[in-house]
């Protein structure tokens, strides 16, 4: 059964879907913990939601950063799908439905995301779907794009932030991905960009997130979109 995707303020959420949401994040990661996640959640404005037929299935919250002159800054904060959903496009539609009502509201800026990621499949998402991502193995950061990327994770990480890896190493307050699930097969690292990440952030299994920036130009939602109905299309 498909996902039924939603978009919400972070304000109108009640306390039982937050705690729905904390569960599914704990049963994907370990060393969580349930008052950082709810201090994390309440500095977001929406969520995407995602349900399936026996409740929440998955969810990402977000955003919008202002105070910078290349534009607007979405900032994506905690994510999980459920693994036995895993392979729908649910939250991929949703983040494009949201950059396009973002680019719609705001005409004449630029937009972009910024992401820390510890986990090899959110950065497939953003390197997939982004031709303008970095870091990425087929092509270097533009000296002036890896220094706005070291301006956001200075200003939003402080000493978190690792600007010689390009890495937020958040010590012992990290949460990580469960062990067995999301595991790398050898064949997986024949992926040239899920090597990439591995090469970045060799601790990502110890919680360590890769900074990451991809420019949503106009361009490219559509061509998101186009991707999405061609793998549905093909099955």
């Amino acid at each position: 059964m498909s996902l039924r995707r939603q978009l919400v303020s972070v304000a109108s959420l009640d306390a039982q879907t937050i705690d729905q949401m904390y569960a599914l994040f704990s049963r994907v990661y370990e060393a969580t913990d349930r008052e950082r996640f709810g201090a994390d959640l309440a500095e977001k404005d929406d969520v995407v939601l995602l349900h399936g037929p026996n409740g929440l299935a998955g969810f990402s919250t977000l955003v919008v950063l202002t105070s910078f002159e290349r534009g607007l800054v979405v900032y994506s904060g905690d994510t999980v799908v459920d693994p036995a959903f895993w392979g729908q496009k649910a939250l991929q539609v949703a983040f494009l439905e949201y950059i396009v009502r973002l680019q719609l509201r705001h005409p004449l800026r630029r937009v972009y995301w910024l992401l820390t990621t510890k986990g090899y499949k959110t950065y497939l998402l953003l390197t997939n779907y982004f031709p303008k991502a970095w870091p990425r193995y087929d092509a270097p950061t533009p000296p002036e794009v890896r220094a706005f990327m070291n301006r956001l994770g200075h200003e939003k990480y402080g000493a978190a932030y690792d600007e010689a890896a390009g890495v937020v190493r958040l010590g012992a307050i990290r949460d990580r991905v469960r062990g067995g699930v999301a595991e790398l097969r050898p064949s997986d690292l024949a992926n040239p960009h899920i090597r990439h990440f591995v090469d970045l952030n060799p601790s990502w299994r110890a919680g360590d997130e890769l900074l990451c920036l991809a420019h949503i130009r106009r361009r490219d939602p559509p061509r998101g979109f186009a991707k999405v109905a061609l793998r549905r299309l093909l099955g």
